[in-house]
């Protein structure tokens, strides 16, 4: 017994230790990353701490939760790139022991081992588990919730249902509606499917109503009382508006299909060996009941969002929680690997090695060949020795645990090369730090046709969009006619700007330079991908 705590405890912090690794080292990239820890950086500078604010205008896409758990963490940690990521990890983490508990209740020890790792070395979980998104805590809370409703109406102990609605409450805090509506859908459709529809109605708990009440309302009234079209903008347009009309995000219906198989990678590699596993198992060790619960909960989140009209590959975040517990329960009755799961591992490892070498020789903007030979050689040692793992090792359950060390290595080592790309197109970092050594008081920071988060961040202040609203809209309705013209000016309006006596800084893409709707423009900096330009030639 001591032999396996030990074990769990090693397990445990190699994972803590591997999602933690590194993640102060990419800056944040636009535009998602930037933007949730922008938002949270103008509310302390404001002091507004129940209106969101993004380029110091309203910006209601989202409730406040996540916004107020990075403004402790940029409280406690500072501004750094660090602070923006350090919740979503957490929870994350959290996530996988939440995970582990949950198969450990309803299955037995060895699937809710096996799930665990699936689930932390999984593609999908631990990128989408390291970012600066609202995505994760928002399918932990889903997660959370559902498995309390689910454990109540097993147990029938009290504090599960009450764990769900304050469950549910932090959902809705955290990404609105979705966060009350997917718990109760998955398990109204659970107790259709077992013929247990009269238990459904034991979730309805006037306790767990005034939790969840009690925790929401305070916010939903105080956003009205401020923002005069809250109610339609937030509940209807970007609630039910954004999911049956086209709105933004628009992908074909299948687009989860490859999210979720690429997701699970390297894990789907093993087919053929899964299939077996089956049918020896047959999910024996699985009640009935649990693992219609399972499949609904997945299949519920993929059906959700492949209908929708408004796609992203972060929404089906909470589909990969149950999803590896059924996962986690073949691989533990797997014994032996297929031969030709060997050939597909291998195949697929090798296509991967060929693109990270054969990267380099197709782009020349970013970095120097050598360079990227020297980034690329680590990862691509261990893709090599991930690819023949399953002809060298023998136990089957050795190569699993080999794997399962070499992705989460493999994830981190690959950091580098990256940053190393990403650094000069998906983040402004390099050229917004540049903005802040020139920075004098009296300039006038401004992008041109286009807006980029991180270069607000960076640099810590309020920029002028020029000819470009994007995600600005509906702030920028909520602003007068006169802040309208100053603050979102289009070409002509701006040129006024640009021509007195003020230094102009502007964030402008490179190869929009030469198209600059001004004839006299000085270059202060120019990057492969976004330069700065003036209208004063001189730095003092």
């Amino acid at each position: 017994m001591e032999e396996k705590r030990e074990k769990l405890i090693f397990y445990a912090l190699f994972i803590i230790i591997c999602y933690f690794a590194l993640i102060w080292y990419m800056p944040y990239m636009d535009p998602d990353e930037a933007r949730y820890v922008e938002i949270p950086r103008e509310m302390i500078q404001l002091r507004h701490y129940i209106i969101p604010y993004l380029n110091y205008t309203v910006y209601l896409e989202k409730p406040p939760l996540y916004y107020w758990m990075n403004i402790l963490a940029l409280k406690i940690f500072g501004f750094n790139d660090f602070a923006g990521r350090f919740w979503t990890v957490t929870i994350s983490l959290i996530g996988i022991f939440l995970n582990y508990k949950f198969a450990k209740k309803i299955i037995n020890q060895k699937t809710a081992f096996w799930s665990s790792l699936i689930l932390a070395s999984s593609m999908y979980y631990f990128i989408i588990g390291r970012l600066n998104l609202i995505d994760m805590t928002n399918a932990f809370f889903i997660t959370m919730s559902t498995y309390s409703g689910y454990l109540y109406l097993k147990t029938n102990k009290k504090y599960f249902v009450y764990l769900m609605y304050i469950g549910m409450a932090f959902g809705f805090l955290s990404k609105a509606l979705i966060g009350i509506i997917f718990p109760f859908a998955i398990l109204f459709l659970w107790s259709i499917f077992t013929k247990q529809f009269k238990s459904f109605f034991r979730l309805i708990s006037p306790i767990g109503i005034i939790l969840l009440l009690a925790l929401c309302l305070p916010w939903i009234y105080m956003a009205g009382q401020q923002v005069s079209d809250f109610y339609y903008y937030f509940f209807l347009k970007q609630e039910f508006l954004r999911y049956l009309e086209p709105l933004e995000h628009t992908q074909p219906i299948w687009t989860f299909i490859p999210v979720v198989i690429f997701g699970f990678l390297p894990w789907t590699l093993f087919i053929f060996s899964m299939i077996k596993a089956y049918k020896i198992s047959k999910f024996k060790e699985i009640q009935k009941d649990d693992l219609i619960f399972l499949l609904t909960f997945g299949g519920f989140i993929f059906v959700f969002y492949s209908l929708s009209q408004s796609k992203l590959v972060t929404y089906v975040a909470p589909l990969f929680f149950p999803l590896s517990i059924v996962l986690g329960n073949l691989f533990s009755n797997i014994e032996n690997i297929d031969k030709k799961d060997k050939y597909i591992h291998l195949s697929v490892f090798g296509i991967f090695f060929v693109a990270l070498i054969g990267f380099c020789f197709i782009q020349n903007v970013y970095m120097g060949l050598e360079k990227w030979f020297i980034l690329i050689t680590p990862p691509a040692i261990i893709l090599i020795l991930l690819g023949i793992l399953p002809f060298v090792v023998k136990n089957t359950t050795k190569t699993f645990l080999s794997i399962f060390f070499g992705m989460m290595i493999f994830y981190n080592l690959s950091i580098f090369p990256t940053e190393a790309y990403t650094i000069y197109y998906k983040t402004t970092k390099p050229v917004a730090l540049f903005v802040d050594k020139i920075y004098k008081k009296g300039d006038i920071l401004g992008q041109y046709k286009l807006y980029r988060q991180s270069f607000n961040y960076y640099t810590q202040k309020r920029t002028i969009q020029i000819d470009s609203v994007n995600e600005l809209g509906f702030g920028r309705s909520h602003l007068s006619p006169k802040e309208q013209e100053k603050w979102f000016p289009n070409i002509e309006q701006f040129k006024k700007v640009w021509d007195s006596d003020k230094r102009v800084i502007l964030l402008i893409k490179t190869k929009e330079i030469p198209k600059f709707a001004y004839r006299h423009y000085y270059v202060l900096l120019k990057e492969p991908y976004f330069s700065i330009i003036s209208n004063k030639g001189q730095i003092d």
